[in-house]
């Protein structure tokens, strides 16, 4: 793998899949290469289904046989060798195509993480303006209420975030504290069934298990934090259940 990669790099065309530099669309993905066996003489299989001798064999005749069974295994020595070498180049083009794939994954990933430029623009439409101008005043203005209401609306959503784990935080403690009720209801249920059956009472006329009580749910979320929630932020309304 080493070998691949230093190769890669001294290339003027493979250089980029080794470096830093973000791959753009102008570099085209390499065709996979299929080999096919190449024209090798093959190995009489049949020997192997032929009987072993069974009477007496000369010197020579045993000497004919192992020559013949020799390049027999010489062939197949020769197939398994070209198969190796075509493995080999197609685990090549596996490791290039895996780098070209991790390059694209870099420039895919930074193109979609581009942060928003947080700046003003004086001319949204390309046109010139009076810094003085009703209108120059008014885009400027305009931008900066846009600004300032995604600001908004976005500690909003913040503070709807907290919200939402300081109802679930309250929540979970309550289902425990309901948990550890209705497990002292049913060893008291346990009790009073395993006095009673001892006291002669039909099975039929005990009294009847506690029900187990429901686990409380979050509030459901609004799609604007849906929409809203940073890249990477856990939903604080998804909990086990149970």
């Amino acid at each position: 793998m080493r070998l691949l990669y230093g190769a890669l790099g001294s290339t003027s065309s493979g250089s980029i899949l080794v470096s830093k530099t973000h791959i753009t669309s102008a570099y085209k993905i390499p065709a996979p290469v299929f080999e096919g066996l190449p024209d090798l003489p093959q190995p009489d299989w049949t020997m192997l289904q032929e009987p072993g001798p069974s009477n007496y064999q000369s010197r020579a005749d045993l000497e004919g046989r192992v020559e013949y069974l020799t390049e027999q295994l010489s062939r197949s020595r020769e197939i398994i060798h070209a198969h190796e070498l075509i493995d080999e180049g197609q685990s090549a083009q596996l490791v290039v195509q895996h780098a070209i794939l991790e390059k694209q994954n870099e420039s895919l990933h930074a193109k979609e993480n581009k942060k928003k430029a947080d700046r003003t623009m004086i001319s949204k439409d390309g046109m010139g303006r009076h810094l003085t101008a009703a209108e120059f005043v008014a885009a400027v203005q305009e931008q900066n209420d846009e600004r300032d209401a995604e600001a908004a609306q976005k500690e909003q959503r913040r503070s709807e975030r907290e919200a939402l784990r300081s109802t679930r935080a309250a929540l979970e403690v309550k289902w425990k504290e309901t948990k550890a009720e209705h497990e002292r209801a049913v060893n008291a249920w346990k009790s009073e069934c395993e006095k009673l059956t001892a006291e002669g009472v039909w099975k039929k006329d005990l009294p009847r298990k506690p029900a187990r009580p429901k686990k409380p749910q979050m509030p459901s979320i609004g799609p604007e934090m849906v929409a809203g929630r940073s890249d990477g932020e856990s939903d604080p309304s998804s909990s086990d259940g149970e």
